[in-house]
């Protein structure tokens, strides 16, 4: 009877204390590095190579790796580098694709030695193709896996007498054997990786890593007539495709690839009148490709307090934030843009509305008092140093730039020897 009573005689006045929101304006911040890759193309000619003239005959140990995509099979011979000597006439390596396994042959005393894969490689998908000799033994790795079969040979291999070679990619050294499909980040060192070494950064952007020699992304369209793509770690030796109607560059296709860590793309700086509590569960916008996060200094121990507003896959943190359960928040509050590890930019369509309530005690019954705020914050996203991060960091300048101005990735500041990952160097 009592209950009845309360319930339906005397009723509680509802505070309409959920009245107020923040309104999060759309946006587009970048949050990567450039994505893309360079298509190979069923060519004719001899002129569509993709070459590079250097001194380095890789001619005692190398390891070659790349990503590729092909729907072909390749019943002949689909070559994907070669290593050409100048004065020869022929490469002394050569990386090819031929009736549904990889085919290996390396060049000594006037002759070829060949390797074939026990395993298929994949068509019609992103793969990750390495082929490491250590002076030794030549090995294949497929996916990071290595294949069973392997080839002895010793060093060293017949080199070009002016000491020139020609870096070819989709063409033999004959101008004769094509391969067709994608190709992307090409890495050609000239020491032997390891197999956790290859299996453990196949799918991570690299910088100037101690024996990467070439180091060709394929991300950033070439410019000029000579359709020139220019090697990350020097920024100064390229491959040039000549004719861009037989190999293209493509920004829609590209293995996934990532940098090792979600970047903070931009922040909502928001003041509020008095605490607050969000109203959660958050919904997630449209077409999310970002972690929308909250966060607040605390004023007793200075460090940074983070809450998750959703889940999202790819979000690559040091420490993930909880999810936020309405949990009461100071006066002065951020809410975090954090971009999927690897995605070039992160992008909202429309307004975001987050609903509050505040957390002061009411008056009266009925008080419905309206916490004033900046209902629209502005977007900041020059947060942080140029990729990659410097240390002492400092967060005064952009890190990826914009989307209408990308930033590229600055190799002078980049470690030749930093170790990471496990300390896998």
């Amino acid at each position: 009877m009592a209950n009845k009573y309360w319930q339906e005689v005397r009723k509680l006045n509802i505070l309409g204390k959920l009245r107020n929101t923040i309104t999060l304006p759309a946006f587009a911040v970048r949050s990567g590095e450039n994505n893309g890759s360079v298509f190979f193309n069923s060519r004719q000619t001899g002129a569509a190579s993709v070459s590079a003239v250097t001194g380095v005959e890789l001619s005692s140990v190398f390891t070659f790796e790349t990503w590729y995509k092909t729907s072909s099979t390749h019943s002949t011979k689909g070559v994907i580098f070669c290593n050409r000597r100048t004065i020869g006439s022929n490469a002394n390596i050569e990386i090819s694709f031929y009736q549904n396994k990889v085919l290996v042959r390396l060049y000594k005393g006037a002759a070829y030695s060949s390797l074939t894969s026990a395993t298929s490689y994949t068509t019609g998908a992103w793969s990750h193709l390495a082929v490491t000799w250590d002076g030794t033994t030549v090995k294949i790795f497929l996916d990071g896996a290595e294949d069973a079969n392997t080839l002895a040979i010793a060093a060293a291999l017949d080199v070009s007498a002016n000491g020139f070679y020609e870096k070819r990619f989709g063409i033999d050294d004959a101008g004769a054997s094509f391969y067709v499909g994608y190709l992307a980040e090409c890495r050609i060192w000239n020491i032997a990786r390891t197999p956790a070494q290859l299996n453990h950064y196949k799918n991570k952007r690299l910088g100037l890593n101690s024996g990467l020699k070439w180091y060709f992304r394929f991300n950033i369209e070439p410019t000029d007539v000579l359709q020139k793509y220019y090697s990350f770690v020097d920024g100064t030796t390229y491959v040039t495709a000549f004719l861009a109607s037989e190999i293209t560059f493509d920004d829609e296709e590209y293995p996934t690839l990532i940098q090792g860590a979600s970047c903070l793309a931009g922040i909502f700086d928001v003041i509020l009148a008095q605490k607050v509590s969000l109203k959660y569960p958050c919904r997630i916008p449209a077409n999310a490709d970002f972690m929308l996060c909250v966060s607040y200094v605390d004023e007793d121990t200075g460090l940074t307090v983070r809450y998750k507003l959703w889940d999202m896959d790819g979000i690559s943190m040091a420490v993930m934030p909880n999810r936020y359960r309405g949990e009461v928040l100071p006066e002065v509050i951020r809410f975090e843009i954090w971009g999927v590890d690897g995605a070039e930019s992160c992008t909202m369509a429309s307004t975001y509305v987050i609903n509050f309530s505040t957390c002061s005690l009411p008056t009266t019954s009925r008080d419905t008092t309206q916490v004033a705020l900046v209902t629209a914050p502005t977007l900041d996203n020059t947060i942080a140093a140029a990729w990659p991060l410097t240390f002492p960091q400092s967060f005064i300048e952009e890190q990826h730039g914009t989307v209408a101005v990308p930033v590229a990735a600055d190799i002078s500041v980049m470690s030749a020897s930093l170790t990471n990952y496990g300390s896998i160097q």
